[in-house]
């Protein structure tokens, strides 16, 4: 199967595994679980995986965005059309 099938596949599943972010207490924070929890789906088989960062005034989505573009185990991602969150697809 080839990314972009992968990438509308996690787009579709409504059972997709969530990392939800608002959680942490800061924006470090939100990263430090972002890449936990990255590498434990990751390591675990997971395909793809939904983050969310909210919109809020785009500081935390930057910054998900800006580690997901220097994660090793992350394929692609895309943000979703109400910009509250993105789709992950590991390598």
């Amino acid at each position: 199967m080839d990314i972009s099938a992968i990438l509308l596949a996690a787009q579709l599943d409504e059972h997709a595994p969530v990392i939800d972010l608002h959680q942490a207490d800061s924006v470090a924070g939100a990263l430090v679980l972002l890449d936990q929890q990255l590498h434990r789906l990751y390591s675990s088989g997971e395909n793809y995986c939904r983050v969310v960062h909210g919109v809020g005034e785009g500081v935390l989505a930057g910054a998900v965005q800006s580690a997901l573009r220097e994660s090793v185990i992350v394929a692609q991602w895309e943000i979703e059309p109400h910009g509250g969150s993105c789709v992950v697809v590991f390598v």
